[in-house]
C-alpha cells in the first residue's frame, strides 16, 4: 500500500473522529466526578486519544486502521469510568477491550482530569497560624465558597488530607501530619495542630492523597514566635580553617540563636578542651598535631543535637624561626639604623647606619618590615622604597611608589597577597584593615579589592570595643593588640571578639602613655611616645618592656639614644597560613567535543570581611580515562571561574580546582562527568533575555548559539515552566495560574494540551514522542 494511500486513509479516519464527535451526547450530574468523565469522553475525540501513538513512535502505525472507530470510541470511554470505583481497575477493565490502547488513553485521561480540579482547589487554599507553642503548631486551613462542592464531593473515604511542614529555607524533608476531620462544609475550614519546628519561619503545604498520588499546594511561609522549647536541630557545619600548625578555627550556623557547647576530642575519643560560647565560630589554639582530632558541636542545654566534624591538621614539617633572630630598625627622620641589642637601653654600642641614600630636602616618615631581609621606607613626599640586607649585610633599594606630594605617615602589608598599605597625611589609606581614628576610635575595613580605583569609600565598618592609642594585628594568633587610652594592653580575638588582658595580675611599673606606634615582639611591648623627658626637645623617643621574672613585674624602659625616633620595626618573617578554603562548588559539564569547567570561590568565613577582597588565582587539573591509560592537562593562574577545553566523545573525564593566594593553595574541589556521542545538530538547552528585548539563546555549555529561534512568544518570565520540541518545532509552556500546558506550534498557533497539576520541571523527549512533566 502507498505512503498516499496511507496519508489519505488517515486524514479520512480523523474526519470520521470529528463526525463522531458532533454526535455525542451527554447528561449527567454535575461533580467533580461527573465533569471529570464528561471532559474525558469528549477528549476521546476532540484530543484524538482514540488513535494513540505507540509508545516511542512519532508515527502512527499501519496496523491502528484494522480495528473500527466505533470500537476505539466506546475503548476510550470505557476508560473514562476508571473514577466508578475507590482504586482503578484500569487494567483489568482494557484488558477486556480492543484496542486496549485507546482505553488506557481513557483512564490516563480522566485520572489527569481529576488531578488537575484537586490541583486547582489547593492552589486557591489559605493559611494562618492560630498559636504556635512547644507542644505544636495551630494552623487553619480556608477555601472561598466557590470550593464548596468540590468539598462536598471529596468528603469520601478514598480522600485524605494531609499538611506537610517543615523549617523554612532548609533542604530537611517533610514532616506529614495526616487529619481525619477534612474541611468543614459549613466554614470550609480546618484545623490542624502540626509539630513545632526549630526556626523562625516555617513552610506549609496542604496535601490531598488519592489512590497513589498525592497533589500539594503552593508552598506557604509563616513566621513562628514561640521558639523558647523547641527541641532544637543539630547546627550545621559551615567550614573550617587551619590557621597555622596547631590552631584551627570552625564556623557553624544554626536556625535560632542560642548557647553553644564545643569540644575538641582526639581521635581515641579522650576529652581535650570544652567551651560554652555565644558566637558562631570557635579558634582552637595549641593543638597538638598528633593524634588530632575531632570537633563537637551542640548547645548548652541540650546533650542530643550536635554536630561533629572531624579535623585533619597539615604538618608542614617546617620549623618556624625564632622571633629573637629578628633584627630591630629605626629611623631619626634622616637615617636608618640597626640596633645591635634590643636589651641595651643605655645604647652603649652606636646603632649601625644601614646605607640609604637620602635627597636634599626630603626626610623618612615612615618604615615597615616585609621580611627579615627586606623593609619598605617612605618619605615626606608620598614616595615609598624597598631595601633588603641579604646574609652577607649587602644593601640593595629601588623605588616601589613614585613621589606626589603628600607624606606617607604609616605602612602596613598584606603578606598573603604581597600587597602594600600606605596612610597618606590628611588624605587616607592609599591600599581586613585596622585603623585608629583622631578620638581614638577603633575600626575594622575590609581589605580594598584587587582592581578597586584610585579613590575608594569606606563602604563597610566595624567599630572595635576599645579606645586606642595603638593598635598592631597579628594574623598568625588571630588576634588585634590594643594599647588602650587606659593603660592597658589588649588583645581582641578576631574571630569571636573575645578581649583577654595581656598584662592581667603582673605588675606595670608605670602607665603606657602618649604612645604613637607600638610592636609586640616575643611577649613584649615596643612603642615611641611624646613622653621623653625635660632636657632636651625631641618629640618622639624609643621605649620597651623589660620583665623581671623574679617579681613578676615590668619595667618601661626609654632607650636612651640621642636623638627622635621617628619610626620603627622589627625585620622579621611573618608566618603565612597553611592553606585556604577549597572552591565552594565545581561543576564539569560535557558535550561531544568540548567540556566547561565552573566553580566558585571559597565562601568567607563569617568573621572575614563579605567582600571582594581577595585575589585570588585557581589551578585546574582535567583527566581523560581512555583506553590504554589517561591522559592529564593541566591549567594555572587562571583568574576567571570557567574553563572551556577540548574533550574526545564517550570518555569519561575528572576535573579538579583549587584555589591559590600568592604561594598558599587550597586542597582540590572534584567532580566527574562523561562526553557525549557526537552531537549532528546544536542543543538548544537556555535562554536571555536581553536589555532590548531580544532573546539569545544557548548550548548546554551556556555558548550562544547564532541565527536561532522559537515560534512565539518565548516566555520571558523565570518563573515559568518550558520546553521546546525541537523536532515538531512546538513550544510548551505551562500555565501555573490554571494549571494548564500549552502547546505554541511553529505558526504562532496554540491549543491546550493538558490539563495538569502543578508543574516545576518539564522536558521533551522529541525523537521517542515523549514529554517529562514533574510536580
Amino acid at each position: 500500500m502507498s505512503s498516499h494511500y496511507h496519508r489519505w486513509y488517515l486524514t479520512s479516519y480523523l474526519l470520521l473522529i470529528v463526525f463522531f464527535y458532533f454526535t455525542l451526547i451527554s447528561i449527567t450530574t454535575a461533580t467533580i466526578f461527573s465533569d471529570s468523565l464528561d471532559l474525558c469522553q469528549t477528549q476521546c475525540l476532540d484530543r484524538n486519544l482514540v488513535v494513540a501513538l505507540a509508545r516511542g513512535a512519532v508515527d502512527w502505525d499501519t496496523s491502528l486502521f484494522e480495528i473500527s472507530l466505533t470500537q476505539r470510541i466506546n475503548a476510550c470511554h470505557s476508560g473514562c469510568q476508571d473514577l466508578e470505583s475507590t482504586n482503578s481497575t484500569c487494567s483489568e477493565r482494557c484488558a477486556k477491550l480492543m484496542p486496549t490502547d485507546s482505553c488506557i488513553q481513557g483512564c490516563r485521561a480522566v485520572t489527569d482530569i481529576f488531578l488537575h480540579h484537586l490541583q486547582g482547589l489547593l492552589s486557591h487554599a489559605q493559611v494562618v497560624i492560630e498559636d504556635d507553642s512547644s507542644m505544636g503548631v495551630n494552623t487553619v486551613w480556608s477555601l472561598s465558597s466557590d470550593y464548596g462542592s468540590i468539598i462536598s464531593d471529596i468528603l469520601v473515604d478514598d480522600i485524605q488530607w494531609a499538611v506537610q511542614s517543615r523549617p523554612a529555607n532548609t533542604s530537611l524533608p517533610w514532616d506529614v501530619t495526616v487529619f481525619e476531620k477534612a474541611f468543614n462544609i459549613e466554614t470550609l475550614e480546618a484545623v490542624v495542630n502540626i509539630p513545632s519546628v526549630f526556626a523562625e519561619e516555617i513552610e506549609l503545604r496542604l496535601c490531598i492523597s488519592w489512590r497513589t498520588y498525592t497533589i500539594v499546594s503552593p508552598i506557604h511561609h509563616l513566621p513562628i514566635s514561640n521558639t523558647d522549647n523547641i527541641k532544637p536541630l543539630p547546627p550545621t557545619i559551615i567550614s573550617h580553617l587551619q590557621i597555622s600548625t596547631n590552631s584551627f578555627v570552625v564556623c557553624w550556623k544554626s536556625a535560632l540563636k542560642r548557647f553553644y557547647k564545643i569540644s575538641l576530642y582526639s581521635l581515641d575519643e579522650i576529652e581535650i578542651t570544652t567551651a560554652l560560647v555565644e558566637n558562631t565560630c570557635y579558634l582552637f589554639q595549641e593543638v597538638s598535631v598528633d593524634n588530632c582530632c575531632r570537633v563537637d558541636i551542640g548547645y548548652a542545654n541540650n546533650e542530643t543535637a550536635s554536630v561533629s566534624i572531624r579535623i585533619d591538621l597539615i604538618n608542614t614539617g617546617l620549623e618556624e624561626k625564632s622571633e629573637s633572630a629578628a633584627q630591630l630598625v629605626f629611623t631619626n627622620g634622616t637615617s636608618v639604623m640597626k640596633l645591635y641589642d634590643i636589651d641595651d637601653y643605655a645604647v652603649l654600642s652606636d646603632p649601625k647606619l644601614i646605607p640609604f641614600e637620602l635627597k636634599l630636602g626630603r626626610s623618612i616618615t615612615a618604615l615597615c618590615s616585609v621580611s627579615a631581609e627586606k623593609l619598605l621606607i617612605a618619605l615626606d613626599d608620598g614616595s615609598m622604597y624597598w631595601l633588603t640586607i641579604d646574609d652577607n649585610d649587602d644593601i640593595s633599594s629601588g623605588m616601589l611608589r613614585s613621589p606626589d606630594g603628600t607624606a606617607i605617615v604609616h605602612m602596613d602589608v598584606d603578606h598573603i597577597q604581597g600587597a602594600v598599605y600606605a596612610v597618606l597625611f590628611k588624605r587616607g589609606i592609599l591600599r581586613h584593615i585596622y585603623c585608629i581614628l583622631n578620638g581614638g576610635e577603633v575600626f575594622s575595613i575590609p581589605l580594598f579589592p584587587f582592581d578597586a580605583p584610585n579613590i575608594l569609600p569606606f563602604s563597610a565598618t566595624e567599630k572595635m570595643p576599645t579606645l586606642a592609642f595603638a593598635i598592631e594585628a597579628e594574623p598568625e594568633n588571630s588576634r588585634l593588640i590594643s594599647l588602650t587610652q587606659t593603660g592597658s594592653i589588649l588583645a581582641i580575638n578576631i574571630v569571636n571578639q573575645s578581649v583577654t588582658d595581656l598584662r592581667v595580675n603582673i605588675e606595670v611599673s608605670e602607665l603606657y602613655s602618649n604612645i604613637k606606634k607600638a610592636h609586640l615582639f616575643d611577649g613584649r611591648l615596643f612603642w615611641t611616645s611624646t613622653s621623653c623627658g625635660d632636657t632636651h626637645s625631641w618629640d618622639s623617643c624609643l621605649y620597651g618592656e623589660e620583665y623581671d621574672i623574679e617579681k613578676k613585674k615590668i619595667h618601661l624602659n626609654r632607650y636612651l639614644y640621642s636623638g627622635r625616633v621617628v619610626d620603627f620595626v622589627f625585620l622579621r618573617d611573618k608566618p603565612m597560613p597553611i592553606t585556604i578554603l577549597s572552591p565552594s562548588k565545581i561543576g564539569l559539564i560535557t558535550a561531544d567535543s568540548t567540556a566547561r569547567v565552573t566553580w566558585e570561590s571559597p565562601i568567607l568565613l563569617p568573621f572575614q570581611a563579605q567582600n571582594e577582597w581577595r585575589h585570588l588565582l585557581y589551578e585546574c587539573r582535567i583527566i581523560g580515562d581512555e583506553e590504554n591509560g589517561s591522559t592529564t592537562a593541566e591549567f594555572t593562574q587562571l583568574s576567571d571561574t570557567n574553563l572551556l577545553i577540548p574533550i574526545s566523545p564517550g570518555l569519561q573525564y575528572h576535573a579538579s580546582v583549587r584555589a591559590c593566594i600568592n604561594t598558599i593553595c587550597s586542597s582540590y574541589a572534584n567532580a566527574i562527568n562523561n562526553a557525549f556521542a557526537p552531537f549532528t545538530e546544536p542543543l538548544f538547552i537556555a535562554f536571555h533575555q536581553t536589555i532590548n528585548n531580544n532573546i539569545s539563546y544557548y548550548d548546554m555549555l551556556g555558548d550562544p548559539i547564532e541565527n536561532y529561534t522559537l515560534p512565539g512568544p518565548v516566555p520571558t518570565d523565570e518563573a515559568t515552566v518550558f520546553a521546546y520540541d525541537i523536532l515538531m518545532k512546538s513550544l510548551y509552556v505551562a500555565n501555573t495560574d490554571k494549571n494548564i500546558i500549552i502547546r505554541i506550534r511553529n505558526d504562532g498557533s496554540q491549543q491546550l494540551f493538558l490539563d495538569s497539576i502543578a508543574v516545576k520541571f518539564m522536558t521533551v523527549m522529541s525523537r521517542n514522542a515523549i514529554i517529562v512533566v514533574a510536580s
